[in-house]
């Protein structure tokens, strides 16, 4: 396939969920599984587009694809190339003609037999990798029961350029027991000199329940303490802002503006999203049966043999369809956008939800105190109307437990 897209704005980001590992992460509760032997390559291909051309059935506008795991570069790259063609024919998707593209991402592992797909993943259309990398250190990397090694990481880091992709995004974790500050400062540093990203996801370790990570906790495994942790936190955001990135997201960086993850930021500015695979959850516009054009969330069959019956018998995979009510969409909308450290929460977003006031839902007494006391700042206009809520550099490291103050 391998053309690019032109994005438009306000666009629906389609995530295509892939739901096979080698190996099973200790501290990952996504929707995943060990890839079966005799996986039956093309009967996913068929699945995968018979609910994409179901769910884009109207001529969806579609801005972003990610393809999220899983390890979803365990797929075939041909599964990928007829994934992209379906949707080049079922949206609107113009193609290439200026600077803006399609942000089309792959997560991927550092593996050698991965690494060694990038050029035909390049090929099919991916224009932007999202690399697990998580940790340069041996020992941590089995912790996690992760699947590559670092030397894997090492060879996948020149693939990567071989392969010609310019967006590339890695994750790393931190926080994890006996890491220290210093250590964490180092890691971070000779990753970002070893791959060159234009963006990182760095994320704080985090007990799941129902995780081998959750379940030793307290056993054979002590968590960080707050204060090392906020100490880590601040680490992060100083050593990244030293080396070129800013922060737009909590656990989100990037070298400029057009290095930011297009399809996550859809997430949290409240867009549209197409859910597509076992477990994938969407967030769509559609008609009620009265008529009305109402927002709902949407819930995948998560079992992959499952979904794939209800696929080929029906053209889709959704088990829940649950419509959202304003409050639902309002207070969705001050979770995820308190998040995004540049832009906060802009109560324009809230023009999807009719006539609601925001009152209704923020305790406007505590938001003054946390204003006062220097976590968030307020936009105003002339008339006092709240306009936007952020959190400062003080509020971002509390931002899940100011939220919760926050909400009604």
């Amino acid at each position: 396939m391998g053309s690019v897209w032109a994005r438009k704005p306000l666009a629906s980001s389609l995530y295509i969920h892939y739901p096979y590992c080698e190996k099973l992460c200790s501290f990952c509760n996504f929707n995943k599984y060990v890839v079966p032997k005799n996986l039956h390559h093309i009967r996913w291909e068929n699945a995968y587009v018979s609910e994409i051309s179901s769910s884009l059935a109207n001529k969806t506008l579609v801005g972003s694809v990610y393809f999220g795991g899983g390890t979803p570069s365990l797929m075939q790259p041909r599964t990928v190339s007829a994934v992209l063609d379906c949707v080049s024919s079922k949206a609107k998707i113009q193609p290439f003609q200026n600077e803006s593209m399609v942000e089309v991402t792959l997560e991927a592992n550092p593996t050698r037999l991965e690494s060694d797909r990038l050029r035909d993943f390049r090929s099919a259309g991916i224009n932007r990798l999202s690399l697990g990398v998580q940790s340069l250190d041996d020992k941590t990397l089995r912790f996690f029961n992760r699947s590559h090694s670092l030397s894997e990481a090492l060879e996948a880091s020149n693939k990567i350029v071989a392969a010609g992709f310019e967006k590339v995004s890695i994750d790393l974790i931190w926080g994890r027991p006996g890491q220290t500050v210093d250590e964490w400062r180092t890691e971070l540093r000779k990753a970002i000199e070893i791959f060159e990203p234009d963006h990182l996801s760095l994320y704080q370790l985090t007990p799941e329940r129902g995780t081998p990570y959750f379940k030793e906790l307290g056993r054979t495994i002590e968590a960080p303490e707050d204060d090392l942790l906020a100490d880590m936190f601040s680490c992060t955001v100083q050593t990244t802002a030293e080396l070129g990135y800013h922060q737009y997201e909590v656990s989100s960086f990037a070298r400029d503006m057009s290095s930011r993850g297009v399809h996550n930021q859809a997430y949290w500015k409240g867009i549209d999203y197409i859910g597509i695979g076992p477990g994938a959850h969407g967030r769509i516009h559609r008609n009620d049966e009265s008529g009305k054009f109402r927002r709902y969330r949407t819930i995948n069959v998560p079992e992959p043999s499952a979904w794939m019956e209800q696929v080929e018998s029906t053209g889709n995979g959704v088990r829940v369809l649950s419509p959202q009510t304003s409050e639902d969409i309002v207070r969705e909308l001050v979770v995820f956008g308190l998040r995004m450290t540049q832009d906060g929460f802009r109560i324009e977003n809230m023009g999807q939800t009719g006539d609601v006031r925001l009152a209704d839902f923020v305790d406007l007494d505590r938001l003054a105190t946390l204003e006062e006391t220097g976590f968030l700042t307020v936009d105003r206009e002339e008339s006092e109307d709240i306009v936007g809520i952020k959190a400062t550099t003080k509020g971002v490291p509390l931002i899940d437990r100011i939220t919760k103050e926050l909400l009604l």
